[in-house]
C-alpha cells in the first residue's frame, strides 16, 4: 500500500509509526515505550480526537482491558471500559463485541458518526482492529480510533486498510512480550512473592503441567529445602528435559543460595573414590593425596548437593551415601572424627526406577529415602503448550549470545516444532534454535526453508496426537475432544497427587465412568505404573492416599 494515496493522512507519521514498531521488535526495545511512540505518530497521522490500545486480560471466565496507551478518555470511561460496564456508547459496545465474538479476524468499523456498521465498508469515522497472537490466534488487544471533529470525513478504504496491517504488527510485538514475560508472578498462590533472584533461572511454560509444576516448588519443595535437615528431593526426567535447572530453580529461591551449589555427575565417581569424593580426606590418606579435600557434602555444607544421573552409582558407592543421607555425618578418609553436616541432596535420573532396582542397578533401600519427595518432569512431547514461549525465549537467548538481531521465525516453524516429539527434549530445543540464528541473515524473518535444509526430521515428523488440537485446523472433533479429555484428567491427578478416589470425586464420576475415560485416553496403564513406581504398591491398596508421580 502507497501511503502517498492517503488524502487527508500525515504519511510521514504513519511510516514513523510503522518503523518504530518494525525497529523496536527488532531490537528488543522496552515494550511500553516502543508501543506508546508509536500510537503517538498514528493519533498525528490520522488525526484522531480519541484513541488507545487494550490490553485484554483473562482469568479463568472474565475478561478485563488494560489501558497501554489512550488519548481523550476520562478516568471515569476508563474504568467502565475495562469491565464491559459503559456499553451505552455504540463504539464501546462493538468494541467488546470484538473481544467476545473474535470470528471476523479483520477490522470492524463505523460510519455516518456512530450510528451503524458498515463491517468491511469503504469510510468510516472509528475504527477497531482486534489484535490477534499469531501463533494462538486469539485477540490479545484492541485498537481504538476514532476520528476528529475538524476531520469532516470519515476514514478512507486505504486508512482503514493500514490500519489493519498496523494491527497485524502490534500482533507480532505482543506475541513477542507475551511469551518472554516473567510468569512466576502470575501463579494463584505466588501474588505476593519476593521479586525473584536476579540468577535464579527461568521456569518457562503456559501447560497447566508448568503451571502446577511451579506451584509445587514454592508451596513444598522450597520451603522444605529451607528447613534443617532436609530430606532429599529426586527428579525424575528424559534426558535433556531440565532436571538441573530444577535443581537450581530450588536452589536460587531457598535460602541456602547464601551457601554453596555443588552439581556433580555421578558416572564420575568411581568406587575406589567413592568415600573420598563423598566425604573428603586428609592429606597423606592414600597416594596422590596431596592435601586435604573437604569432600562433597562438607563443601555443600548449609547450601545444596546436587547428585546427577544417580543410576550410574555402583552399589557400593550408593550404600556409602545411604550412610550419610541416614546419619547426616561424614567420616573424611584418613580420619575418625564425624563432621555434621546440613545438606539438601538432590538428586536425578533418567531411569524407570521399578525397573532399576528389579535390575539390581539401584538399591531398593537408597531408593526408599526419596520416594516420597519426587518430582517429575513430563517430556515436552506431553506439553506441546510449552513449546511457543520455549522457541521465543531461546531465539533471544541465542541472539543475544551471537549479537545477532532476526524478525522471528516463521509460523510454519512454530507449528513443525509443536508438532515434533523433540527426543531430546528442551536441550535439543534450544540447539535447534541456535542453529536457525546461525544461518539466518540479520534483521530478516527466520524461514521454514531453514528447517527443510538442516533438520528434516523437524520438517518431516509424523502428527503428535498431543499437539494435533493445538495448531492444527484439519484436527478431527472426537480426537480433540480425546486430547483436550486426556490433557483435564491427567491435571486433575496431577493436582491430587495421583490419588484415583480423590480424583474420581473431584470430577463427580462414579467409578466405572472414570476407569473408561482413563482407558479410552491411553491413561490407565501410565497411572498404574507412575503409582506403583512412587509408593510401591497398587492402586487400590490400603496406600492409595500416598500415591506420588511427582
Amino acid at each position: 500500500m502507497t501511503l502517498g494515496l492517503l488524502p487527508r493522512s500525515d504519511t510521514c507519521s504513519l511510516s514513523c509509526a510503522m518503523a518504530t514498531l518494525l525497529h523496536g521488535f527488532a531490537s528488543n526495545e522496552p515494550f511500553e515505550k516502543m508501543v506508546v511512540d508509536s500510537m503517538r505518530s498514528v493519533v498525528k497521522g490520522l488525526d484522531t480526537s480519541r484513541a488507545a490500545l487494550f490490553g485484554v486480560q483473562r482469568c479463568n471466565d472474565l475478561i478485563r482491558l488494560n489501558t497501554i496507551y489512550q488519548l481523550g478518555f476520562s478516568e471515569y470511561e476508563l474504568s467502565k471500559i475495562s469491565c464491559g460496564d459503559d456499553l451505552d456508547d455504540p463504539g464501546f459496545a462493538r468494541l467488546w463485541k470484538a473481544i467476545l465474538n473474535p470470528g471476523a479476524k479483520r477490522y470492524a468499523a463505523f460510519s455516518g458518526g456512530l450510528s451503524g456498521p458498515c463491517d468491511g465498508g469503504e469510510n468510516a469515522m472509528l475504527i477497531l482492529v482486534p489484535i490477534f497472537d499469531l501463533i494462538f490466534e486469539n485477540i490479545v488487544a484492541v485498537l481504538f480510533l476514532q476520528g476528529s471533529a475538524e476531520r469532516r470525513a470519515p476514514f478512507c478504504r486505504l486508512e482503514i486498510l493500514w490500519s489493519e496491517n498496523y494491527g497485524l504488527v502490534l500482533g507480532q510485538v505482543f506475541s513477542r512480550q507475551t511469551y518472554n514475560r516473567p510468569v512466576i508472578q502470575e501463579e494463584s498462590g505466588l501474588k505476593n512473592a519476593a521479586r525473584p533472584p536476579v540468577e535464579a533461572p527461568e521456569m518457562i511454560g503456559n501447560s497447566s503441567f508448568m503451571h502446577g509444576l511451579r506451584r509445587d516448588l514454592h508451596e513444598a519443595y522450597i520451603p522444605a529445602s529451607n528447613s534443617r535437615d532436609p530430606d532429599p528431593i529426586l527428579i525424575i526426567g528424559e534426558r535433556g528435559t531440565g532436571k538441573d535447572l530444577i535443581a537450581r530453580y530450588i536452589y536460587a529461591h531457598s535460602s541456602r543460595s547464601r551457601h554453596a551449589f555443588t552439581a556433580v555427575n555421578c558416572a564420575e565417581i568411581t568406587d575406589e573414590l567413592a568415600t573420598s569424593r563423598f566425604f573428603g580426606h586428609k592429606r597423606g590418606s592414600f597416594t596422590g593425596a596431596i592435601r586435604d579435600e573437604l569432600g562433597l557434602f562438607r563443601s555443600a555444607d548449609h547450601g545444596i548437593l546436587f547428585l546427577d544421573e544417580i543410576g550410574e552409582l555402583s552399589l557400593r558407592a550408593q550404600a556409602i551415601l545411604l550412610r550419610v543421607l541416614e546419619n547426616r555425618t561424614t567420616v573424611a578418609l584418613g580420619e575418625t572424627r564425624e563432621n555434621r553436616v546440613d545438606v539438601q541432596v538432590i538428586l536425578a535420573t533418567n531411569r524407570d526406577l521399578k525397573k532399576a532396582v528389579a535390575e539390581g542397578i539401584l538399591r531398593e533401600d537408597l531408593c526408599d529415602r526419596f520416594r516420597t519427595h519426587c518430582i517429575r518432569i513430563a517430556p515436552l512431547r506431553e506439553r506441546p503448550w510449552d513449546i511457543p514461549p520455549l522457541i521465543h525465549h531461546f531465539i533471544r537467548h541465542h541472539e543475544k549470545r551471537l549479537t545477532k538481531q532476526t524478525l522471528g521465525p516463521d509460523l510454519d516453524i512454530v507449528k513443525m516444532f509443536v508438532n515434533y516429539k523433540w527426543p531430546g527434549n528442551v536441550r535439543e530445543l534450544s540447539r535447534v534454535c541456535s542453529m536457525l540464528i546461525i544461518h539466518t541473515q540479520p534483521n530478516t524473518r527466520i524461514s521454514s526453508e531453514l528447517i527443510r535444509a538442516h533438520a528434516p526430521e523437524i520438517a518431516n515428523a509424523g502428527c503428535n496426537p498431543m499437539a494435533s488440537s493445538l495448531l492444527f485446523e484439519d484436527y478431527p472433533m472426537h480426537e480433540a475432544l480425546k486430547s483436550f479429555k486426556r490433557n483435564f484428567i491427567l491435571d486433575r491427578l496431577r493436582k491430587h497427587e495421583w490419588n484415583m478416589r480423590r480424583t474420581r470425586e473431584s470430577l463427580h464420576l462414579p467409578k466405572t465412568t472414570f476407569m473408561r475415560y482413563m482407558r479410552e485416553c491411553g491413561i490407565e496403564n501410565a497411572g498404574m505404573r507412575l503409582c506403583e513406581e512412587y509408593s510401591g504398591q497398587r492402586p487400590g491398596s490400603e496406600y492409595e492416599g500416598r500415591q506420588r508421580a511427582g
